[in-house]
């Protein structure tokens, strides 16, 4: 039988992994271009990512419209 998590603690573990699979994403494009910083996009779908799950008071414009035009440059 699975348990269900309340909200707010699926929420955490949700943002969680979200951060770390962003910062992993990070370090290896860094590592594995010969310490090339690739973009800087991490904060931005951290706040989407949250903005999506239903925090309050956060823009969810801004940060598509960023990492939309970071994908097409």
């Amino acid at each position: 039988m699975i348990r269900r998590l309340p909200t707010d603690r699926q929420h955490l573990v949700l943002m969680l992994a979200l951060t770390f699979s962003t910062g992993i994403v990070d370090a290896v494009g860094y590592l594995g271009l010969d310490r090339v910083f690739t973009g800087n996009m991490t904060g931005n779908v951290v706040i989407l990512g949250m903005a999506v799950v239903g925090a309050e008071d956060l823009p969810v414009l801004g940060p598509v419209l960023a990492l939309v035009g970071f994908m097409a440059g």
